[in-house]
C-alpha cells in the first residue's frame, strides 16, 4: 500500500479528499502545519508521496519543500502542491523548489486528485530522469462543460449532486459564522489580527469545499478573497473603509451564489473579458497584469472613445475606469455605456485616487458604479472584479446586505 503525507492546516478539507484516497488504496497520514510535516519526514521511512499546501502555519509550504529536497532521504520524494488559484508568486518559488506539480484546490475534484497522484507516482522518482528545465506554470484541468447533472472529475452523477445536496444544506450555518466573523472583524480592523486571521481560515475552508461539489463562482471568489485576506494579515496597516467594503461585498456575493446555486450543475468560472480604462499607459498595463496573472482576460483603452468603441464590438463582463478622465466626466460615460446594447447592468469598477473622490465624480451604487480607493492591492481588484460579475448574475441580493461593517 501506497503511503502519502497530506501536509495541510484546513482539516475539514483535507478529511474530504482523504476519504477519497483511502477509497482508492491509498495510506494517508496528515500534517497539520509545516513544522509538524517536517517532523514526520525526519521521523521514519517517508512516505511514497507528499501533498503539501503553500500557506502553512509556522512554516511555509515552499520552505518544507525546500528542506525535503536538501534531504538525501527525501530528495527524490514526489511532491504534489495542492494549494489555492491565488498565490501565483508561491507556486513559482514552489516550482524552483523542486515541486512535480502544482494542483489548485478550487478545480480538483477528489477524483482527479486521486488520478493524478497515481499518474505522478508512475513516474520515474526525479534522481532517475534526466535534469530538465521546468515551466513555471501551475497544471490545469481540461475544462468542459459538465453533462447531464456531472461536474468533471466527479465520481458519478448521483453521488456529485448528493455531495452537492449536502454541502448546499449546509450553507446558511457557514455563511452565517462567515458574516459573524466578518462583523467582529469589522467592529475593531485596526486591532482585529486574530479576527481577521479566523475569518481568512473560514473563507478559505468554504473555497474548498465549494471547489469539490463543482460550484466554481463561490471556490473562485472564496480562493481570490482568500488570498486578499492573508495579504491583508501580512500588511495590517493596508486594512481600512476600501478593504473592508471589498470583503463584505464578497461575502455578500457568495451568499447570492449559494442562494441560487444549482443542485445537479456545476456554474462557470471566471469572466471571459473586462475592459480597463486609464489614461496613464503604465497604470493601464499593470491592472491587465496583474488581472490576467488570476486568469481574468483584461483589455486596455487610453481614452473613453477608444473604450466605447471597443464596448460596441466586443462582449466585456465588466469595466474598471480610472475617475479622473480629461476628456469626459465619468457619469456622462457611463450613461453612453449604458445606452449600449447588452451593457444596461455591467459594473463599472470606479478607481478613485482618495477615499470618497467616488462623490466627487458622481458616484451612484444603483448606476452599477462600485468604488475601490487607491492604493489598492492587486488581489483586491480581482477580488472586486469577481464579487460584482458575479452579483451581476445573481440579482436576488445585493452586496450592501451581507453584513453591516464599521468603517
Amino acid at each position: 500500500m501506497k503511503r502519502l503525507l497530506f501536509i495541510d492546516d484546513d482539516r475539514v478539507v483535507v478529511s474530504l479528499y482523504r476519504s477519497k484516497l483511502q477509497a482508492d488504496g491509498f495510506a494517508v497520514d496528515v500534517a497539520v502545519d509545516g513544522e509538524i510535516g517536517i517532523e514526520r519526514l525526519k521521523a521514519g521511512p517517508p512516505p511514497d508521496l507528499v501533498l503539501l499546501d503553500l500557506g502553512l502555519p509556522k512554516i511555509s509550504g515552499v520552505e518544507v519543500l525546500k528542506w525535503v529536497r536538501s534531504n538525501p532521504a527525501t530528495a527524490a520524494l514526489p511532491v504534489i502542491v495542492f494549494s489555492t488559484s491565488y498565490v501565483a508568486e508561491r507556486v513559482q518559488d514552489a516550482w524552483k523548489a523542486g515541486a512535480n506539480r502544482c494542483l489548485t484546490k478550487s478545480s480538483c475534484t477528489p477524483r482527479e486528485l486521486s488520478e493524478i497522484v497515481k499518474a505522478t507516482l508512475a513516474v520515474p522518482a526525479l534522481s532517475d530522469r534526466p535534469s530538465i528545465a521546468k515551466a513555471v506554470v501551475v497544471d490545469t484541468l481540461k475544462e468542459e462543460q459538465p453533462r447531464d447533472g456531472q461536474t468533471i472529475g466527479s465520481m458519478d452523477g448521483s453521488s456529485h449532486i448528493q455531495e452537492r445536496q449536502a454541502f448546499l444544506s449546509k450553507s446558511a450555518a457557514l455563511m452565517g459564522d462567515l458574516r459573524l466573523r466578518l462583523q467582529r472583524f469589522s467592529e475593531r480592523p485596526a486591532g482585529g489580527v486574530r479576527e481577521l486571521a479566523e475569518l481568512s481560515l473560514s473563507v478559505r475552508a468554504l473555497a474548498g469545499k465549494a471547489g469539490i461539489v463543482g460550484l466554481n463562482q463561490v471556490a473562485e471568489l472564496s480562493a481570490a478573497l482568500e488570498a486578499f485576506l492573508r495579504q491583508l494579515q501580512d500588511d495590517p496597516h493596508r486594512i481600512g473603509p476600501s478593504p473592508l467594503r471589498t470583503i463584505a461585498d464578497a461575502v455578500g456575493a457568495i451568499t447570492a451564489l449559494l442562494d441560487l446555486a444549482p443542485v445537479a450543475s456545476g456554474s462557470p468560472g471566471m469572466p471571459s473579458a473586462v475592459l480597463v480604462l486609464d489614461k496613464d499607459k503604465a497604470n493601464r498595463r499593470a491592472i491587465c497584469n496583474s488581472l490576467a496573472s488570476s486568469g481574468v482576460r483584461a483589455i486596455g483603452a487610453g481614452d473613453p472613445s477608444q473604450a466605447l468603441l471597443l464596448l460596441a464590438d466586443n462582449a466585456f463582463d465588466l469595466i474598471v475606469a480610472d475617475a479622473d478622465m480629461p476628456s469626459m466626466r465619468l457619469p456622462d460615460f457611463c450613461t453612453q455605456v449604458r445606452s449600449l446594447a447588452g451593457y444596461r447592468k455591467t459594473p463599472v469598477l470606479l478607481i478613485a485616487s482618495v477615499a470618497g473622490g467616488e462623490d466627487r465624480v458622481g458616484f451612484n451604487p444603483d448606476d452599477g458604479v462600485h468604488p475601490i480607493a487607491v492604493p489598492f492591492l492587486p488581489i483586491e481588484l480581482v477580488v472586486k472584479v469577481l464579487t460584482h460579475v458575479y452579483l451581476k448574475s445573481s440579482p436576488t441580493r445585493t452586496a450592501s446586505e451581507s453584513v453591516k461593517v464599521h468603517e
